[in-house]
């Protein structure tokens, strides 16, 4: 590897490689790659059921992919050593709820425990 490959490869700080998602016999993502260098923004754009949203519950953890990995660093992404945040959908927030009501619904919508939910909260 050369050194200017070595200062991209340094850059980088999110690598999804070949990652895969099937429910039962539909497949959701197939065999998708990107990385993110540091202080950059990716957007995700297409059509319904084209496998956004499943891109980035399997970035967040909240689901395991079938095939391929996915890099923080250079390592295994482990969710315990960054914090992400993420605004599902159009979804936006209550403005009459207070927030930290809306993350505690909004991790029991995607299966969370609420013990698990308020220990996420409070960090």
């Amino acid at each position: 590897m050369n050194t200017q490959e070595e200062g991209e490869q340094g850059r980088m700080t999110l690598k999804v490689a070949d990652i895969s998602k099937k429910f039962n016999h539909v497949t959701a993502v197939d065999h998708l790659s990107f990385s993110i260098e540091k202080g950059k923004v990716l957007g995700l754009l297409g059509r319904n059921g084209a496998g956004k949203t499943t891109t980035i519950k399997m970035i967040l953890g909240l689901l395991q992919q079938d095939h391929g990995e996915i890099l923080w660093e250079d390592q295994q992404l482990r969710q315990t050593q960054i914090k992400i945040g993420y605004l599902p959908e159009e979804r936006g927030l209550y403005s009459k709820t207070k927030v930290n009501e809306q993350l505690l619904y909004f991790g029991q919508l995607e299966g969370m425990r609420k013990s698990a939910t308020q220990t996420s909260i409070n960090g």
